[in-house]
Formats: structure tokens, C-alpha cells, sequence
């Protein structure tokens, strides 16, 4: 577990203006934008080599990562931990760590397979999130 990261998730106000500095600065290139409505963001993956920058931007004020912003200003969210193919097993699993998942259920990852996330109390301050391909 925890050996491979899968994204470094930044939540920001506005995506075009988060990639005058991260693509058009930094030329980091984008892999995928998506909206996603169900959740109500707008998802934008960077590539960084071996790890992706996802911008999340809130489609609502009244979205939890728009409330996140109010209150911490944009930044880092979360870093997203790549679990193979099990979410079950690796949301088991985080007992040896001495660490629990937030919800007792996984939950669908908006680009596919599922993800759970843990409490950034438990990750000294950080939310992580792990994440699985399989469907």
C-alpha cells in the first residue's frame, strides 16, 4: 500500500486561470478535462511525469471544495494513491497502519473504478485518497 501516487489534487476558483501557471508557466501538459456533474466539478489532469496535478474546481458555491477554498484559500486537497485493483482489500488493509477509511463503503471515482478517502486527522493534517481502476 501507499507505493505508488496516482494525483496530487489542487482545488482552485477558476481552471483557465489555474493553468495560466501550470500549463502556460510551468508547460505542464493537460491529459484530460472533464466536467463532471454528478459531483459538480470540473476535473483537469496536468501529466508531471510520473505522477498527474489534478485541478479541481467547484461547479457551485455550495460544494464542499468551493467551502474548502472559502476557508483554506486554493491549494493542495488531497493526494490520491494509485491501490491497484481492490479497493476492498486496500480499504482492509489500512489497519496495519493504524488508520481508518472515512466512509465504510467505497465510493465511485469520477474517472472510473471506485475511491475512499481518509481523514486527514489520521495523515497529519493531509486528506488522502485511495483509488482503484477496476469498475
Amino acid at each position: 500500500m501507499f507505493k505508488k501516487l496516482d494525483h496530487i489534487a489542487i482545488a482552485v476558483r477558476n481552471t483557465e486561470d489555474a493553468l495560466s501557471f501550470y500549463r502556460d508557466k510551468l508547460r505542464l501538459p493537460v491529459v484530460k478535462r472533464e466536467v463532471l456533474d454528478g459531483p459538480g466539478v470540473e476535473l483537469t489532469h496536468l501529466d508531471m511525469g510520473n505522477v498527474e496535478l489534478q485541478l479541481v474546481q467547484p461547479l457551485s458555491d455550495d460544494h464542499p471544495i468551493a467551502a474548502f477554498i472559502d476557508e483554506r484559500g486554493e491549494g493542495l486537497h488531497h493526494l490520491c494513491w494509485d491501490e491497484g485493483d481492490d479497493i476492498e482489500a486496500a480499504m482492509n488493509g489500512l489497519a496495519e497502519y493504524g488508520l481508518s477509511a472515512k466512509a465504510n463503503e467505497p465510493h465511485p471515482a469520477p474517472l472510473g473504478g471506485s475511491a475512499a478517502f481518509i481523514e486527514p486527522s489520521q495523515t497529519r493534517g493531509v486528506l488522502w485518497e485511495m483509488t482503484t481502476k477496476k469498475q
